[in-house]
């Protein structure tokens, strides 16, 4: 799933020490966002995509290469290069982007109810009858 991608290179970034180099310079920031954007792609572009960004860090000249170097081998041998994870990392045409169905109806009930202060505004943005039909459902 998507999310575990997500934990996964925040840990790996984290290892590497590029939180400081993120901070600092906008072209290592901006490739280690592209690669958190691979699993919207399909996964047929996939591969290509990260021989884009690839590029784009080799572009970007020697020092900023050997600082996302590391970073972007991980991506590569860790999930792009393997197809069963590949796979599990894309969300593309998923309904269920997050890592389990709690967080994913969190995600509905949030976007049906919008942002709540308090108990009573939240009851009140809700569709009753939405809830039984799930309820019932079950």
């Amino acid at each position: 799933m998507c999310a575990s991608f997500f934990q996964a290179y925040i840990e790996m970034v984290a290892e590497l020490h590029l939180l400081i180099a993120m901070r600092r310079i906008e072209e290592v920031r901006f490739i280690i966002k592209l690669t958190m954007g691979l699993p919207l792609l399909p996964e047929e572009y996939v591969v290509r995509g990260y021989r884009v960004i690839l590029q784009h860090a080799l572009n970007e000249g020697a020092y900023i290469y050997r600082i996302v170097g590391p970073y972007l081998t991980y991506v590569w041998r860790s999930w792009v290069s393997r197809p069963w994870r590949r796979a599990r990392m894309v969300v593309h045409n998923s309904r269920q982007r997050t890592n389990n169905a709690c967080e994913s109806q969190n995600k509905v009930l949030n976007d049906e109810a919008g942002t709540h202060s308090n108990t009573f505004n939240f009851l009140g943005k809700l569709d009753l009858r939405s809830i039984f039909f799930c309820v019932a459902e079950i």
